[in-house]
């Protein structure tokens, strides 16, 4: 073993580690975000409860394409494991031909 690889080692089991157990440390002490349906007290002064119902509505649309295309994703994905013949043809050097 090299010099230099002697100090990568001291580097970082004495820096880099410390420092990565901190901030694993620090991100699970950090308060949680929590989320509910239930509106909130502290909206903005110009916000009307049409505006909000209106955006709702909006993500509850979103939410459904996105259940959609992660539906029609997963049928092309078994459609293309169940018919290998629609894969891509294997370059020229490894086809093993009668010639």
């Amino acid at each position: 073993m090299g010099v230099a690889d002697l100090i990568m080692l001291i580097t970082f089991f004495a820096v880099l580690l410390p420092l990565g157990r901190a901030l694993v440390r620090r991100l699970e002490d950090r308060p949680r975000r929590v989320e509910s349906d239930e509106p909130h007290e502290t909206l903005p002064s110009g916000t009307s409860s049409a505006d909000i119902e209106g955006l709702r509505r909006q993500m509850a649309e979103l939410t459904d394409r996105v259940e959609r295309m992660a539906e029609e994703q997963d049928f092309l994905v078994r459609l293309l494991e169940e018919r290998p013949a629609l894969q891509a043809p294997k370059p020229e050097g490894e086809r093993s031909s009668g010639s």
